[in-house]
């Protein structure tokens, strides 16, 4: 299978369905892995509707092949601008270009960047001890080495 024709046949059937593609991957054996995002939470659904209209343009008599069609998992990177929106009020650890790492709420997604919210211990003004602020930080993409989702089991 040329795998030009396979993105071509998945971005054109992802967008009918109100999908992206985020990436495409083969293996030996003629496996495919394609990993499709939404901007609202993907569904099973959509995920089967999609496997079967990549495998109807494609002639399994003339290629053997095997399709595995699915979004990401909870805990794996953001990597396209338009999978931010839709986790607005959830925890998120991002990794900066320049090696920070920061964890907080993201609270807001625009054109150019995103916002998180977390709590810090600093020093008080006066006096010994610490006391804890809020702190919102506007963070540019481009700024952005990796951005995952964080999973609260405590709770």
């Amino acid at each position: 299978m040329d795998l030009d024709s396979l993105h071509e046949v998945t971005r054109k059937a992802a967008e009918e369905k109100g999908l992206f593609v985020l990436d495409i991957k083969s293996r030996p054996g003629n496996v495919f892995s394609i990993f499709v995002d939404g901007d609202d939470f993907v569904t099973l659904e959509q995920l089967g509707q999609l496997n079967r209209a990549i495998d109807s343009a494609f002639d399994r008599d003339q290629e053997d092949y095997s399709l595995e069609v699915s979004s990401p998992g909870a805990l794996e990177p953001l990597v396209e601008r338009r999978q931010f929106p839709k986790h607005v009020g959830e925890l998120m650890q991002v990794e900066l270009k320049d090696g920070q790492k920061l964890k907080g709420s993201l609270e807001l997604v625009d054109e150019g960047s995103v916002e998180l919210r977390w709590k810090e211990r600093v020093p008080k003004e006066i006096g010994k001890g610490k006391r804890t602020v809020e702190i919102r930080r506007t963070i540019p993409f481009e700024e952005i080495e990796t951005a995952k989702r964080t999973v609260n089991f405590k709770a």
